[in-house]
């Protein structure tokens, strides 16, 4: 059964309505428009009500294997595999050779899952602080260790944290090319600029 939440999750996360309703409004997917496939790219090439139903989508994506898996007992590594799945799945969905989104919507359904009070208040902070940077991703950057935080100190049972820091780890996996990419252009910028 614990094999089965985690396959289920994966190929649940693997189904991106963002490439689906793009491709519906526009003949082409979010990569061939040069955007990430997930709700707030569905918003700027689509429109809001298409990327307000994407968002949900895949938050509940992620709430769901979560849940199955709460309800059913699992606990240790087979409860933070069924967290992943979902993230992995949409970050590298096997529907589409492999490729993905970014997985925000989806790691914070999840993450909402394992933990609801600590993850729900991280989020206020982690939507106020998008909407100042107007940066979509700065949602995670805060509220993710921000709601791990409250976990730990609030002595959440150790295999949501583990299963919390897990789903963390898979987006910030997910992130690496594109952090080392802007890394790489800083350091090429700076080097011009000091010759």
């Amino acid at each position: 059964m614990k094999l089965l939440v985690v396959a289920g999750g994966y190929l649940l996360g693997s189904i991106l309505p963002a490439v689906v309703f793009v491709r519906q409004r526009t003949g082409k997917t979010p990569w061939e428009m040069g955007d990430n496939p997930g709700s707030a790219g569905v918003w700027r090439l689509a429109g809001p009500g298409y990327g307000i139903l994407t968002g949900i989508f895949d938050v509940v994506k992620g709430v769901l294997p979560v849940t199955i898996a709460s309800h059913l007992g699992v606990e240790g590594w087979w409860f933070a595999a069924s967290a992943c799945a979902p993230v992995i799945g949409h970050n590298w969905s096997v529907f589409y050779g492999f490729q993905g989104g970014r997985g925000l919507a989806t790691a914070l359904g999840a993450l909402l899952s394992i933990s609801w009070s600590e993850m729900a208040l991280a989020c206020i902070a982690g939507i106020l602080a998008s909407l100042i940077t107007k940066w979509t991703p700065m949602l995670g950057v805060v509220a993710f260790p921000t709601g791990l935080v409250l976990m730990i100190r609030r002595g959440a049972e150790r295999h949501r944290v583990v299963a919390a820091v897990s789903v963390m780890v898979v987006v910030v996996l997910r992130q690496l090319p594109w952090l080392v990419s802007k890394l790489l252009d800083k350091g090429s910028q700076r080097h011009t600029r000091d010759d």
